[in-house]
């Protein structure tokens, strides 16, 4: 469940993610961006797009963080999936974004590029490391970090990932895609073909 932040105001912050197969509704947990804040249910919609402009009945802070996740579930309360938490801060002050991430280069075990229009080919049991690159929303301004960039194979079965170094390791034959994550849910993918 690919969770990603659509627009950010000083007041507001709007989401977006794909439809769950399955899925009646959409539960919202949401609080400001720290480790004595839980999550707390804000809302529950049956669409794909939310815009958090209140906790607790009191408006969002301009240039603050706040976190966010989704859990997916039916009409028997049985939860189908959840997003990763996303973290982003509201305009008007000193904090911003990642504006986008770059998958730049994966590297084999010999160090090499092998990244070639946004595909891989590796054999089976070997291994390559994932190397990306962001960019800001705003230069001037400081980017906390909440999380580090994550990474997430859409098939285990094919390849691997390590969820925070990037390392992949093919692990059967096919096709899969491996996707990085900035902290406020941008990602790009790559194709991983095992041969």
């Amino acid at each position: 469940m690919k969770l990603k932040l659509i627009k950010v105001k000083r007041n507001s912050i709007s989401y977006s993610w794909e439809k769950v197969d399955g899925a009646t509704k959409y539960v919202i947990y949401a609080n400001k961006c720290n480790k004595k804040y839980k999550c707390r249910k804000i809302a529950e919609v049956t669409g794909t797009k939310f815009m958090l402009d209140k906790i607790d009945g009191k408006k969002l802070k301009k240039g603050t963080y706040y976190k966010l996740f989704i859990v997916a579930a039916d009409d028997d309360n049985n939860v189908l999936a959840t997003s990763r938490i996303v973290h982003a801060a509201t305009k008007g002050g000193k904090y911003t974004n990642y504006k986008s991430i770059k998958i730049s280069k994966v590297k084999n075990s010999k160090g090499k590029n092998i990244l070639k229009g946004g595909k891989i080919t590796l054999m089976k049991g070997k291994k390559a490391t994932i190397k990306t690159s962001t960019k800001l929303a705003e230069k001037k301004l400081k980017l906390n970090i909440h999380r580090k960039i994550t990474f997430e194979s859409d098939d285990t079965s094919v390849a691997i990932v390590s969820e925070n170094t990037g390392s992949i390791k093919a692990v059967g034959k096919g096709k899969c895609r491996i996707y990085a994550f900035t902290q406020n849910g941008i990602y790009k993918t790559i194709t991983v073909n095992v041969k």
